[in-house]
């Protein structure tokens, strides 16, 4: 295996790692074969490349970067490891590049059947753009998600800061408070890892346990969650159903202390005759 030991290549590549700022820790590209341009200052290396720094470790089959720019990227077998942020990450490709307007700050760039654990959370997508040193991630292609708070299953998912969106959501599930929906679209608001606020509409259905543990199904074109009122308020062509009877309003509002349902303007019940 060589060690990248050209002065002016590593210093180049120090130059592209750093933003422009050498660090006193050590940054060290390994592998079996490399070869760098002078002319285009184009860095590559194939067979077991490890490129490592500080904050963590990429390994890949071969990879490449330009020395006085701002990535690197790996392909072939991917795996990282970034012991700060408690997390690891396996795909086909990645590229670490620095994120515009900052000296040193990064974000990842996974695709390719991408797995990234942090901690107990757990993401599995298509692609991944994800700012290290933050809770911003953007992640596509049959997505889904393990969090302390909840689980996803969707097209698109996004979060920046407290901030999040679902494009086309299969199911999300409320792992504190019980209840499941899917949606075509959703944005909410976090507080202390725990969803305070969250809209959804589209096709909207949920499923919500009642004091006795029925299923209680409400369906609409649109949600609205609460954590201070403790409801869910679902409007447009509001239907409530559970062991054959029904319940159809203007908005329906769910509340989530005692899992009772409330229609609120013109409604109409049904149910069905049992023996």
């Amino acid at each position: 295996m060589t060690r990248y030991k050209i002065i002016t290549t590593l210093a180049a590549l120090l130059l592209m790692i750093a933003g422009g700022e050498v660090f006193a820790a050590e940054v060290l590209l390994k592998a079996d074969a490399m070869r760098y341009d002078p002319a285009t200052q184009r860095i590559e290396a194939v067979g077991n490349v490890r490129f490592s720094r500080a904050d963590g470790e990429l390994f890949g089959e071969r990879g490449y970067g330009d020395a006085g720019g701002t990535s690197f990227v790996l392909e072939g077998s991917v795996r990282g490891n970034f012991p700060e942020e408690k997390a690891a990450l396996s795909c086909r490709r990645v590229r670490l590049a620095l994120i515009p307007g900052t000296q040193n700050r990064r974000r990842v760039i996974a695709s390719g059947d991408v797995v990234l654990t942090r901690g107990e959370d757990k993401i599995t997508s298509q692609t991944l753009t994800w700012e290290l040193q933050s809770e911003n991630y953007r992640a596509e292609g049959r997505v889904k998600g393990s969090f302390t708070s909840h689980t996803i299953d969707a097209d698109i998912v996004e979060r920046k800061g407290e901030r999040f969106w679902g494009k086309r959501v299969r199911r999300y599930e409320d792992r504190f408070r019980k209840i499941t929906l899917s949606a075509d679209d959703m944005q909410g608001l976090f507080r202390k890892d725990r969803m305070a606020e969250l809209e959804v509409s589209g096709n909207l259905v949920v499923n919500m346990p009642d004091k006795d543990g029925n299923i209680v199904r409400v369906t609409g074109n649109k949600g609205v969650f609460s954590e201070d009122r403790g409801t869910i308020v679902v409007s447009g062509n509001a239907l409530a159903t559970q062991d054959g009877r029904s319940i159809r309003a203007e908005s329906l509002v769910m509340h989530l202390d005692n899992r009772r349902v409330e229609a609120i303007g013109q409604s109409a019940l049904t149910f069905d005759m049992k023996d």
